[in-house]
């Protein structure tokens, strides 16, 4: 259910923060069940700026909790800027992570949204990448895997990249999906599952 609020970067608190009873009183009612969304969520510091204030001008996102092992960018939205070579448009965007941190790319340039890294969950000793083409696809993206079912973490990058390109004469195209990241830890069980969209738009060549 929504929450009736939304972070400055479009998320809505249901789909971030984790469940519970924070024990605060923040003000704001929740839209569904008109309960004080510090009865709703967990206590702690999710380590987001959300651009919503509680009745004591405090930023929620340094009030409550993330799930656990949760990575703060659940349910963001990605538009990754392109580059434009002779007669060919690129749009590229990228997610890595190595063993101790993880980091989201726009390899084609555009400004990645706050937080654009961060650390791995405790306790992850492996990751898998899946990409859910969604619409448009105008073209389907072309997706690079590293990790397409768990792997092992180390000190080196694996990651997930996702790319569309044409070549003049062209109008400029769209391609849309979602990108679900996973940990792992040491006894193969899920302890961190992250969801969130990429749009990927070309120039017109």
């Amino acid at each position: 259910m929504a929450s009736g609020f939304l972070f400055i970067d479009g998320r809505d608190p249901d789909s971030v923060f984790a469940s519970g009873s924070s024990g605060v009183t923040t003000g704001l009612k929740h839209a569904s069940s008109g309960a004080d969304l510090g009865t709703l969520y967990a206590s702690g510091n999710s380590g987001i700026t959300t651009g919503l204030k509680d009745s004591a001008g405090n930023d929620i996102g340094g009030v409550f909790a993330l799930p656990a092992g949760g990575v703060p960018i659940n349910g963001s939205t990605y538009n990754p800027g392109h580059t434009t070579a002779g007669t060919t448009s690129s749009c590229t965007f990228e997610f890595a992570t190595t063993n101790a941190t993880w980091t989201v790319l726009f390899p084609t340039g555009g400004t990645v949204p706050s937080p654009a890294s961060g650390s791995i969950p405790s306790g992850a000793t492996s990751v898998s990448f899946a990409w859910t083409q969604g619409t448009p696809a105008s073209p389907a993206a072309t997706i690079t895997n590293g990790a397409v079912s768990p792997t092992a973490l180390t000190s080196g990058t694996l990651d997930i990249q996702a790319n569309i390109s044409h070549t003049a004469p062209g109008s400029g195209q769209t391609s849309t999906g979602t990108v679900t990241v996973k940990y792992y830890n040491s006894g193969g069980s899920v302890i961190s599952t992250t969801v969130f969209t990429v749009n990927l738009v070309t120039a017109s060549t």
